[in-house]
């Protein structure tokens, strides 16, 4: 399994998953995708996923979505 954590500067809620989630950021386990850093990438995964800013999206090995946490 794959995850991806959908984040933006200034966010708070997107400061706390950071937090939350920093040793799975560094151990490889999740991937940050940031809006100011690849804007085309997070658009595309909030479109195709029914996604918000922050979410955190899980894949199975086979790249199908699992579960998405939104913040809502």
């Amino acid at each position: 399994m794959k995850g991806i954590l959908i984040t933006s500067n200034e966010c708070t809620p997107c400061e706390e998953m950071l937090k939350h989630f920093a040793p799975m950021i560094e151990s490889g386990e999740i991937e940050e995708k940031n809006f100011e850093k690849d804007p085309d990438g997070v658009v595309e995964l909030i479109q195709k996923h029914s996604a918000n800013i922050p979410s955190l999206l899980i894949f199975a090995d086979d790249g199908e979505l699992v579960i998405a946490l939104n913040n809502e």
